[in-house]
Parts: structure tokens; C-alpha cells; sequence
């Protein structure tokens, strides 16, 4: 049960349904490692690389059919659905044998632009990709993004972030009310001027701009603004920063933003977040953020800062996929190839971001919800030892801890929860463990009493 399969997985070739289903458990237990380590066999990894180079297989119907369970999974959800969007590059400089490349930030780093929208729940159990575009950048066209204004948006490639929202309408119930989020790097006119489905709104950090007001632009705007409140906020830990609490002052109030060239006008709500005397060393933070959602009171306003906190799980998506699955490290040295191994991978690096947050915010539930009778026996009978007995399933949150202690987590008291990267350290050795275990029970069978 742990290693989620796609049921709705159609590949045109029962033989390629199955060998798709396969590479996907076996890159779950080992994220990790690579192909060959993963697969386990030559046979197996011939098998692997057959799939990875065969025209038939569509990254478009691995990652659809996991959509369809994400639609499933939010659908059960009484909340607001969050969705947080955001792009990375996967960069294969270092493969130069590696055909198809486009360049990413600099004219001699090639690879390709991945651009998510993965699905969370209001607490941030990320519930699955409902959006995916990936796209490579002529070598021919570096230089131009020179000529952005010059050009509409629809060709250019912030682009992205119109068609990401009019996919997310696709995926989202009329009944059901969603948020797309996004970073700075969204924060443009049109994005917001784009036609919208009233259930799903859009919430963006954003830049410092022109409105219609006496300060003219919109941080001088909402400076000028009364604090609302004071809120205190956690803090996810980051590359730049170490976890901490940090008191928040909120502002907000309706603005007016105006267009690039201030011929249009809309109006949106604005919350601003700024950070009271940060620790010696720490960068103050310090957010301003712009709604479609009414905002008419301070608990407008604090949901809309707790909402957007939950874009840092986009990153932690990022993370899982460069880090836990080491994507970069493919030499697979075709571009198609690479896509449909990065399709599926990145259903491998939400599983384990699911595993992670489902365990914090539901820690009491049975494991049963996650784990099969064999998989839970065979965890606490390697970390507790036959004794503790198979009487009563352990819950999430225990079973998590146990997975993470194979992968060095120690838990004590300041430790907290684990984290993503000592659970994949830990899948990787719970499924040797689960191996052995089904064997020595099948052996014990086939011996009997005798």
C-alpha cells in the first residue's frame, strides 16, 4: 500500500500499464539510487531503459492518470484547495552527450524548464500534480528575453502561468473552491486580468508596482496603511534561514493596480506581512501579497498569510525530486527519454512528500490507512522486535517515526517530526525488510509443521 500504483493507467499495451507500474514502486522504495541500483537486475533495468527510449510511452498519459487520482483526493476535501505553482530547471550540464537541451539561466547551462502545480489541502498534505508544462529553451533564442516587452504575453514564456490557472479551472469541481499561488515571478498584469472561474481565485506576491494612490506605488501604499494585527507565524526552515517563530505585522486594504504601460486598471485586495525584530543574522520578511479574495477584516487577512506560507511545499516538491530522486544525475541522453523519466519521478517525489505531511497532520489515525498488514509487521518487527507484538497497528505518526529511524532519524524530544530525506533513507531499507519478511512467510508455508 505504501508503493501507490495508477489504476487508471492506460498505455495502449497491458505489458507497458504493468512495466510503468513497476518502475514506479521500485523508484519509491529506492528514490535515491539509480536506475540500475532501483531495478535491481540487469534484466530489470534492460527493461527500464527499453521503456524510457520506446516512442509509444507518453509522459502526458503517466502524469494524467495521476491527476485522475488527484481529483479523487481533493474531491473528498471539505476545505479550500490550495495550489501552489512554481518552476525549476533540471539541469544536465553536466551530461553534454545529452541531446535535445535547451539553455536555462546561462548561455553554457543546458536542460529543461519543469513549471508545477501541485494540489495541497489548507493544512498542506500535498494531495497530488494537477498541472504540468515542460518546455526547452532554443539556443537560438537566448539574448531575447531583451525584446519581453515587445512581445505579448502569450509569447513570451510567462505565458505558463495563464495556462496553469485555466488548467487548474479543468481539474477543480464547480462545488469546490480553490487558491493558486505563486511567487513573484507571476506577479504581472495580465495574469490577473485573464478571464476567471469564480471557484478558483489567485493569490501572488508581488512586486513593488504603480497604483492609483497619493504614494503612487504599492509598497509606499500599504506602509502608509494601519497595522490590522500582529500575528505570530512559524517559519519552514529554508536554505536561507533556520526554522524559527516570528511575530508578524499585518496590513491590508483595497488597491487599485495599474498595467505596464498604466492605459488599464483593477482593482485587488492587498495583504502585507512584515517581520518585527528578526534575530541577529536573519533576513526580515517582509511580503506583499495580492488577492482576488475579498479581504475585509484581519482574519481575512491572516488566512491569506497562513495560505500563502503553504508555497514553500512547491519547493520541498523541488527538493524531493533534485535531491531524493536525483533526477539531474540521469544520463539517459535524449530529452524524450528524460521527460518520461522525469513523469514518472515526480509522482515518486509526491509520494514521499505525502507520507511526510499526512503523518503530521493526521499522526493518530491507524497506519492501515497507509500500510498493509505485512508492511507494518515487518517495520516493528525490525525496530521493536517481535515482543511489542502485532496486536493493535501502530498509528501514522508511529510508523513514520520507525521508517525515518532506519534512515538515521534519531527522535528526541528536539528533533520534531522527520523530515522527507530520512524517510526515502528509510523506504529504501523498510523495502528490503518487507522482502525478506514475505519470503520467510511464504517459506514458512511451503515447510509447514513438519
Amino acid at each position: 500500500m505504501i508503493y501507490t500504483l495508477l489504476p487508471s493507467l492506460d498505455m495502449g499495451d497491458k505489458r507497458l500499464t504493468k512495466r510503468c507500474n513497476n518502475l514506479i514502486k521500485q523508484f519509491i522504495i529506492r528514490p535515491a539510487s539509480s536506475i540500475p541500483q532501483a531495478c535491481g537486475s540487469w534484466k530489470t533495468t534492460k527493461a527500464a531503459y527499453r521503456f524510457f527510449d520506446n516512442d509509444a510511452i507518453s509522459p502526458a498519459k503517466i502524469l494524467d492518470a495521476h491527476r485522475k487520482q488527484t481529483e479523487r483526493r481533493l474531491a473528498k476535501e471539505q476545505g479550500i484547495i490550495l495550489v501552489a505553482q512554481d518552476t525549476t530547471d533540471c539541469d544536465y550540464t553536466d551530461h553534454p552527450k545529452t541531446k535535445g537541451l535547451g539553455y536555462l539561466q546561462g548561455e553554457k547551462l543546458f536542460g529543461i524548464k519543469v513549471h508545477t502545480a501541485l494540489a495541497m489541502t489548507e493544512t498542506g498534505i500535498p494531495l497530488g500534480i494537477l498541472s504540468q508544462e515542460r518546455w526547452i529553451r532554443k539556443k537560438s533564442e537566448f539574448g531575447k528575453w531583451r525584446l519581453k516587452g515587445k512581445r505579448t504575453i502569450i509569447q513570451t514564456e510567462n505565458h505558463r502561468w495563464i495556462s496553469t490557472y485555466q488548467e487548474v479551472v479543468k481539474r477543480i469541481p464547480l462545488r469546490k473552491h480553490a487558491v493558486l499561488i505563486a511567487d513573484r515571478g507571476a506577479a504581472i498584469y495580465d495574469v490577473f486580468a485573464q478571464q476567471r472561474k469564480n471557484n478558483v481565485e489567485l493569490l501572488i506576491r508581488a512586486k513593488n508596482r504603480c497604483v492609483v494612490s497619493e504614494q503612487k506605488m504599492l509598497y509606499e501604499t500599504m506602509r502608509a496603511r494601519q497595522t490590522a494585527g500582529i500575528i505570530r507565524l512559524r517559519l519552514q526552515k529554508t536554505p536561507a534561514r533556520k526554522q524559527r517563530i516570528a511575530t508578524v505585522r499585518i496590513r491590508f486594504a483595497q488597491v487599485i493596480i495599474l498595467s505596464l504601460n498604466k492605459k488599464q486598471k483593477m482593482q485587488l485586495w492587498c495583504v502585507t506581512a512584515e517581520e518585527q525584530r528578526p534575530p541577529t543574522g536573519e533576513q526580515r520578511i517582509s511580503w506583499t501579497l495580492l488577492t482576488t479574495v475579498p479581504v475585509n477584516s484581519f482574519e481575512d487577512a491572516k488566512k491569506v498569510i497562513l495560505w500563502y506560507t503553504r508555497r514553500w511545499i512547491i519547493e520541498r516538491f523541488h527538493y524531493c525530486l533534485k535531491s531524493g530522486c536525483r533526477i539531474e544525475e540521469l544520463q539517459l541522453q535524449e530529452k524524450k527519454r528524460l521527460e518520461r523519466a522525469l513523469a514518472i519521478y515526480c509522482i515518486v517525489a509526491w509520494k514521499l512528500l505525502y507520507l511526510t505531511y499526512y503523518a503530521r497532520e493526521y499522526p493518530d489515525h491507524s497506519c492501515m490507512e497507509l500500510f498493509s498488514k505485512d508492511e507494518y509487521q515487518a517495520l516493528i518487527s525490525m525496530t521493536r522486535g517481535k515482543k511489542k507484538g502485532f496486536q493493535k497497528p501502530p498509528t501514522i505518526k508511529e510508523a513514520v517515526h520507525l521508517i525515518a529511524s532506519l534512515g538515521g532519524f534519531l527522535g528526541r524530544k528536539s528533533d520534531g517530526d522527520p523530515g522527507v530525506k530520512t524517510l526515502w533513507i528509510g523506504l529504501r531499507r523498510l523495502s528490503d525488510i518487507i522482502a525478506t519478511w514475505r519470503y520467510l512467510g511464504g517459506l514458512k508455508k511451503d515447510m509447514g509443521k513438519g
